[in-house]
């Protein structure tokens, strides 16, 4: 993943690190948009400015100056965000979750299964299971009905104590997505969650599954601002959100939960493909507003090289957060096998070069 790390310095010297990873699915002006690093450095350029002589106690302020400066890029916004909230932590001694509230010490998260055939769908669902996860999360939508369906059967078979969330990544239309529910109860498969089965963009398909089925159905691309969540609860069109850091920023992203709570809707906290970094500061903030009943944080799982010490630990699914000041991620040693750096100096510009 080509993830792009932000170090911001306050006034009294306290460092914070912040993480953009940028996605096909992350742009801010509109659904499938996409970032990429340019964007990302891009975007890190016309924030800067903007931020210097800000009261890095202000998270309201601060967003909305991102936003101005730099809207066209809400991975630059997230990174710049946790950077800033992590070096204020530290200076004040208090843990990131604290300013999200202390609702919840602990999370469990799912572990997803990708796209693939029935024998891998069966082989990840057993080895889930003997880890000590009970939500596994399955990858949908990425070829025929029948497939999905035996795949999700298989699953079930393999970990029938599990709970299972399907993720279609906006690969159905409404009817294919009413048909994989209808054919999944004809075969006693039951799921916990459907995430985003239509595209996006199309919040009257998402309000059809979701008049049709019982199953929850979850909105992910379809919400990346308060407005698209206020859209959601107006057209009944979802009977849950997926928070993301990457989509929106810290500050819009905690607005966004409150208000779907305020609308009735439940709450899950995902990511894109974040590392360690990113993915512990959503767990502080899941952790500490409370009530995000579907955690899917397992992207550190997936990555075994990276440049960070810390951040929370797993045993099985049960995830413990770092009690320390900041949001408890070090950067450790040189930068050694990534593929470049940028500094941003005072006025937005840079240098570049080989780390």
């Amino acid at each position: 993943a080509d993830i792009v790390l932000v170090r911001v310095t306050l006034d009294g010297g306290a460092i914070g690190l912040g993480e953009a990873a940028p996605s096909i699915v992350a742009g801010a002006s509109g659904p499938g948009s996409g970032e990429d690093r340019n964007n990302v450095f891009n975007g890190l350029r016309c924030a800067v400015p903007a931020l210097l002589g800000m009261d890095a106690g202000d998270p309201v302020t601060i967003a909305s100056a991102l936003q101005e400066s730099s809207p066209g890029c809400s991975s630059a916004r997230a990174a710049l965000e946790m950077a800033i909230e992590d070096a204020f932590s530290r200076e004040a001694g208090i843990s990131c979750r604290s300013l999200s509230g202390e609702a919840e010490a602990s999370l469990r998260t799912d572990w997803t299964i990708p796209t693939g055939d029935i024998d891998h769908a069966r082989i990840s669902a057993t080895r889930i299971a003997a880890a000590g996860f009970g939500t596994i999360k399955v990858k949908v939508g990425d070829g025929d009905i029948e497939q999905d369906v035996s795949r999700l059967e298989a699953i079930v078979r393999a970990a029938p104590g599990c709970k299972l969330i399907a993720d279609g990544n906006g690969g159905f239309d409404a009817d294919d997505a009413i048909a994989l529910i209808e054919e999944l109860s004809g075969r006693g498969v039951t799921l916990d969650l459907l995430e985003q089965p239509v595209p996006g963009e199309d919040l009257d398909a998402l309000a059809r599954v979701t008049e049709a089925i019982e199953t929850t159905v979850c909105a992910d691309e379809a919400v990346r601002s308060v407005a698209d969540v206020e859209r959601v609860i107006r057209s009944r069109a979802a009977g849950a959100i997926n928070v993301k850091v990457m989509k929106s920023g810290l500050c819009v992203a905690r607005a966004m939960a409150r208000k779907a709570r305020e609308g009735g809707l439940g709450l899950m906290i995902g990511g894109m493909v974040e590392s360690i970094l990113a993915m512990t500061v959503s767990a502080h903030l899941a952790s500490g507003m409370g009530g995000f009943r579907w955690i899917d944080l397992d992207t550190p799982f997936f990555i075994g090289d990276h440049p960070f010490t810390g951040g929370f630990t797993a045993e099985g699914d049960l995830l413990e957060l770092p009690h320390g000041p900041g949001h408890g991620v070090e950067l450790v040693g040189e930068l050694a096998g990534w593929r470049c750096w940028q500094e941003l100096d005072d006025s937005g510009g840079g240098k570049e070069g080989i780390r």
